[in-house]
């Protein structure tokens, strides 16, 4: 987040000299609501990649496979369940169009997992490069993000347009 910018090269290296076998990643953080001050915009993001190039070091893979990936785990592999019983694809799913159809108290949670609704199904079906920012985009070929519905509906407000941030990562490291 803005706030701790200046610390992630010291934080890095304190997780690799404390975890030196574990595996691990340090992502961007995109708080919502209350906490959207502390989030990142799409202009600062050429001033991230010259600060902390290797958040945007996840370009090494095989792209002819990556194709065949679907767009992300949410809804797909994982959920977020809340305190009241509703189900939702992430974490970060700040609308009811990213939850299931069913509470997972009132009918179970392998229930509402199995009859999660029309939105969670669409998610669940979505292949990458799937929205219509993605047809037309001459990086298209190249791509290997997993574009996230949720930050589409954040900075677009429509989930079934590209997450501007995924957009700008993958114009920058692929060469057209």
């Amino acid at each position: 987040m803005k706030d701790n910018i200046d610390e992630i090269d010291k934080f890095r290296e304190h997780i690799r000299k404390c975890y030196p076998r574990a595996s691990h990643t340090i992502d961007l953080a995109f708080p919502l609501g209350n906490a959207g001050g502390c989030a990142f915009s799409v202009e600062q993001l050429p001033y991230i990649m010259q600060k902390l190039p290797f958040l945007f070091d996840f370009y090494e893979h095989n792209s002819e496979t990556a194709k065949v990936k679907f767009r992300c785990s949410g809804g797909v592999a994982q959920c977020t369940l809340m305190p009241d019983g509703k189900l939702k694809i992430c974490n970060t799913a700040c609308d009811d169009c990213f939850c299931f159809k069913n509470n997972a108290y009132k009918t179970g949670i392998k229930y509402a997992w199995q009859h999660c609704g029309v939105n969670v199904s669409s998610y669940r079906r979505e292949m990458q490069c799937d929205t219509i920012d993605c047809k037309k985009c001459s990086s298209r070929d190249q791509c290997i993000t997993k574009d996230c519905r949720v930050l589409a509906w954040v900075y677009c407000g429509d989930r079934h347009r590209s997450n501007p941030l995924t957009c700008y990562t993958t114009k920058q490291q692929v060469k057209v």
